[in-house]
């Protein structure tokens, strides 16, 4: 990997230049591992000077990798912080685009990861959503509304109001219990299970 992003932050790049870059790996490891590079289609050498530089195959599977969620890191310090003071189980979840939420980070073995929650009929979902302003509670279920894998029993709860005074529901058992999903600047949301 520190090969790969040698050449990709300075490439073309020739053996010898790779090496005065990378002073604390041999001249042979560098070496095996931009053929390594090469034999997986990520990596070229060109014919003119031998120079090491960054295939379009590189890019078309990172294209297509799965990618941890840009708050994941921030999430899990929450999460840690949750267990540090006793938690059992602690999940992390965001709106990673309007209308389309997802844990992105838990300590439960059975959930789910980086897969689109139903705003309606999934509980932590729910709870999620019963901490949000008005204005952005409407933007969220005005776009889960426009996907088109939305049933029509969500959307029927949804358009006749039954959902938001679920929310509401949800909000009020968790104020009267003093169980509350915690908010970090309305970025990601964080439930513990004590």
């Amino acid at each position: 990997m520190l090969v790969m992003d040698t050449i990709g932050a300075h490439g073309p790049i020739n053996l010898n230049a790779l090496c005065d870059r990378l002073p604390g790996v041999s001249r042979a490891g560098i070496w095996r591992a931009a053929v390594t590079l090469r034999d997986y289609g990520w990596v070229r050498t060109r014919l003119s000077d031998n120079a090491y530089e960054l295939t379009a195959n590189l890019d078309l599977g990172l294209a297509n990798a799965h990618f941890a969620h840009e708050l994941t890191e921030r999430a899990v310090e929450e999460i840690q912080k949750s267990l540090a003071q006793g938690a059992r189980d602690v999940t992390a979840g965001t709106f990673v685009a309007p209308g389309q939420f997802e844990i992105i980070e838990t300590t439960q073995t059975n959930a789910q990861i980086a897969v689109p929650l139903s705003l309606v009929f999934d509980e932590y979902a729910q709870e999620a959503q019963s901490q949000m302003d008005s204005v952005l509670l409407l933007k969220h279920l005005t776009a889960y509304l426009k996907r088109t894998d939305t049933s029509a029993a969500e959307a029927d709860l949804i358009r006749t109001g039954q959902h938001v005074n679920d929310l509401h529901a949800i909000r009020n058992a968790a104020a009267q219990s003093g169980k509350w999903v915690s908010t970090h600047n309305g970025e990601f949301f964080v439930k513990t299970y004590e």
